[in-house]
């Protein structure tokens, strides 16, 4: 799935408002380890596919070490949208190449934290 400018936006916006209310409110964030997938809707005001299963994890010890393992991607399952498509076949060189930056960085451990939360928002939505 490739997501738009704005939803990588959002998305980012949210995870931000969450660390932020987490870290102001010891009660929201106890909400948020034990009950993600209901705190965030409540908090969004949206709701996630059944299918979901968000998982989040207090990182504020600093005496410990997290490394999250990515899912691993097919690139074959790479696909541009029909705007990057006819930007690409424009033919300007920096463009191309800023497509394909852009895609790597979709494709690259960094999108993980997209996938639980836009994932099951478009879900949601689509049904």
């Amino acid at each position: 799935m490739i997501l738009t400018r704005e939803q990588k936006e959002e998305t980012q916006e949210l995870l931000n408002k969450l660390v932020v209310k987490s870290w102001e409110d010891n009660t929201f964030k106890s909400q948020l380890i034990s009950n993600p997938k209901e705190t965030i809707e409540e908090f969004a005001q949206t709701k996630f596919d059944e299918k979901v299963n968000l998982v989040v994890e207090d990182q504020t010890d600093s005496s410990k070490i997290y490394i999250n393992i990515p899912r691993n991607i097919n690139n074959e399952d790479m696909e541009l949208s029909d705007e990057q498509l006819e930007t690409v076949s424009g033919g300007d060189v920096g463009t191309v190449l800023a497509v394909i930056a852009v895609a790597s960085l979709i494709y690259s451990g960094g999108k993980a934290i997209y996938d639980g939360i836009s994932d099951g928002i478009e879900l949601a939505n689509q049904e």
